[in-house]
């Protein structure tokens, strides 16, 4: 008896209509189970896997009278275990449907590349979706394997690959030999989850967000181009953000984390507290937002009160496990620094507090392993400044972080490590002009400044030397 849906206004046998509440149910609970791992979800998904082995335990004929498509129930029970990470029941299914068809199918390869994407196994999912493209080229599988280059940092093919699939003239799905198959559709709507015009492309706005951080990681130059992949995305999906929608929506929400790190970088301060304010609002005080906060806070030099950097850092310390704590450490410390060497000439006592709560959270950040040699740097700044006259032990303290830098890598050595080198080198400058320290009796030897000059900051220069002489 065949049962009327009267939503649609299709009507379906009692076989077909299993298929279709399997596939419901996929589209309905997957993405919910892969970010929850829920029980009710797991349930409604195994449901729907039974949906499907017994649909598969019917007579081909049947299934051919009633238009089910045994290939697809095949591959839409993959994508139910893919869901549970039952990865080797998801294998045998694709096996299935590849001998079922008999040939090579670039929707097939698909399948297959995304049970690899799934599981990790990103360079085999890239030659595998490389042979469909050859066979086929769409701009799903340009995303998948855009999204695979992604995951293994290779952004330069990344980009090219999203650049293609963004062709005007591209076909948006995989075609196959598979008759009334759909299940890319159906994949793509339980991967994204969230409800929204279907004007917006979701596709679309995936590969934008792989291709404008794949800009970001590769040069601080390709910043603007980035940016106009997260204003695409930003704006396209902003009106539609409901608050149930939160965790649907992370690639909005991460599109304004690295907008906001953009602006940071161009030094938009304001707009950038803008935006990270309206991130946390939404998805709480989540780690990389609260750390990119507290930094905006520290360049516009608000520091204390309930608002200030401080207090973001202090929050960061009360909320989060140790081994996150070095950042908050250092740049507490920093701005104690900071402040101590304002007021040393008009409040030496309270100074001096500053600089005794600065080298203690220093000291805490190199236990944690964050800048190891800039903290320890920062240390021998310290000293000096506390009139500590055991010239000695401070040498040692700056002569330590040359240490540590020299084992760095050339090609690993950030900024921050070059700093240290120069507040180091600068330090045991002034313990040999102006406290007249011997170094020759340690027998120690100066580092070179010279190779290391360009790779300094304009005006960073000026910046150690007023550590040194205020």
């Amino acid at each position: 008896m065949a049962i009327e849906d009267k939503l649609n206004g299709k009507t379906y046998s009692p076989l077909l209509e299993r298929f279709e509440t399997a596939k419901n149910l996929f589209v309905k609970y997957s993405l919910h189970y892969k970010q929850n791992s829920d029980e009710k979800a797991r349930l409604k998904l195994e449901t729907a896997v039974d949906y499907c082995t017994s649909i598969l335990s019917q007579n081909p004929e049947r299934l051919q009278r009633e238009e089910i498509n045994q290939i697809g129930v095949y591959l839409l029970r993959s994508n139910l275990y893919m869901t549970l990470k039952d990865f080797s029941s998801a294998q045998k299914d694709i096996d299935l449907a590849k001998a079922k068809l008999g040939k090579e199918d670039a929707f097939l390869l698909e399948m297959q590349g995304m049970l690899y994407f799934e599981k990790e196994e990103y360079s085999k999912a890239i030659n595998v979706l490389s042979r469909a493209i050859k066979l086929n080229a769409s701009k799903s599988l340009y995303i998948l394997r855009a999204r695979s280059y992604f995951e293994l940092q290779d952004y330069e093919h990344t980009i090219s690959d999203v650049n293609n699939a963004l062709l005007e003239d591209i076909p948006p799905i995989t075609k196959s030999r598979i008759d009334n198959l759909n299940l890319i559709e159906i994949s793509k709507l339980a991967e994204h989850g969230i409800v929204v015009p279907k004007k917006i492309n979701f596709d679309d706005m995936v590969a934008f967000y792989i291709r404008g951080v794949s800009l970001f990681n590769l040069d601080q130059e390709r910043y603007g181009d980035a940016k106009v992949d997260f204003d695409k995305i930003i704006s396209a999906l902003s009106p539609h953000i409901k608050e149930n929608n939160i965790k649907e929506s992370s690639v909005f929400f991460d599109s304004l984390l690295y907008r906001a790190k953009i602006l940071y970088s161009w030094k938009n301060y304001d707009s950038a507290l803008k935006e990270i304010n309206y991130l946390i609002a939404k998805k709480g005080f989540e780690l990389d937002s609260a750390y990119l906060k507290g930094n905006i806070l520290m360049k516009l030099g608000k520091f204390k009160g309930k608002k200030g950097a401080y207090e973001v850092f202090n929050k960061i310390i009360r909320k989060f496990p140790e081994e996150f704590h070095g950042e908050a450490r250092f740049k507490k410390a920093q701005m104690r620094l900071i402040v101590a060497n304002q007021i040393y000439t008009k409040d030496t006592d309270k100074a001096l507090e500053s600089y005794a709560s600065a080298e203690k959270n220093f000291k805490m950040a190199f236990k944690l392993g964050y800048e190891p040699a800039l903290s320890q740097a920062y240390l021998g700044v310290i000293s000096l400044r506390q009139k500590k006259k055991n010239y000695g032990k401070i040498w040692d303290i700056f002569d330590e972080s040359v240490k540590l830098y020299k084992k760095i890598k050339p090609k690993d050595r950030t900024d921050t490590d070059h700093l240290a080198l120069l507040i180091s080198e600068q330090g045991m400058n002034y313990l040999i002009k102006e406290k007249h320290f011997d170094f020759k009796a340690k027998k120690k030897k100066m580092p070179s400044f010279k190779r290391f000059k360009r790779s300094i900051k304009k005006g960073m220069e000026t910046y150690v030397y007023n550590l040194f002489y205020y």
